[in-house]
């Protein structure tokens, strides 16, 4: 699973870096959770566009004060399949942008927390869904991670971590009209194991979510 990551790349550098239209001033963080607001990278009319989002998948059938499971996450295996993802998968996807996500070593007498950026500190991309949810009051755009098997490098750490694009791919998977379900679960498949990560041990401060600095991402 991926519970928390972070982003401190400044708004228009991550727009240069991504090829993206920015329309808001994204609020930097080193330690975000569930239900936050977070950049997320769709296409619209064919143009790269960063957005806020609610990270916590809404589904568009949803009904209000009925009880909203925590769709954070996606696993990748099922994705195409679950009511929750499937329409999503085939016409909604997206890039959360990220500096780095954290991932807990549950085998240590206290969960040691990780935190894993690449190896040369650049942004990237975890594959994503997203919806679009109404009621008579408000709407939401949400979003949540798509997760695999854990590469050999984060496995030591975790069984699970989020599926990584490759830049070269973004443009096919955000392209709402590419909807070849085995040709998108491929790439899943094939981007999960990036061996460019590089993962550190870090205060276990990182547990709580106001916990919110620079600190975060020291190395032990």
């Amino acid at each position: 699973m991926c519970g928390r990551f972070a982003v401190y790349t400044d708004s228009r550098e991550l727009a240069d870096y991504f090829s993206a239209t920015l329309t808001y001033e994204i609020e930097l963080s080193y330690n975000i959770a569930p239900t936050r607001t977070v950049p997320t990278l769709i296409t619209h009319d064919n143009q790269r566009m960063i957005v806020p989002m609610r990270w916590g998948l809404i589904p568009s059938w949803y009904k209000e004060g009925s009880k909203l499971a925590m769709l954070n996450n996606a696993r990748g295996e099922t994705v195409d399949s679950k009511p929750s993802f499937r329409h999503s998968f085939r016409h909604q996807r997206c890039l959360i942008l990220t500096d780095g996500f954290y991932e807990w070593d549950a085998e240590k007498t206290t969960k040691q927390p990780y935190y894993i950026p690449m190896k040369n500190r650049e942004p990237f991309g975890l594959t994503g869904l997203w919806a679009h949810w109404m009621s008579n009051e408000k709407t939401i755009h949400s979003c949540c991670i798509i997760t695999m098997q854990a590469n050999d490098i984060v496995s030591p750490i975790h069984n699970r971590m989020p599926s990584i694009m490759p830049k070269e791919l973004i443009d096919t998977w955000l392209d709402p009209n590419f909807q070849d379900v085995s040709k998108l679960k491929k790439m899943l498949e094939n981007t999960h194991a990036c061996d460019n990560l590089a993962p550190f041990p870090v205060s276990t401060r990182v547990n709580k979510a106001n916990f919110d600095d620079a600190q975060c991402i020291q190395p032990l």
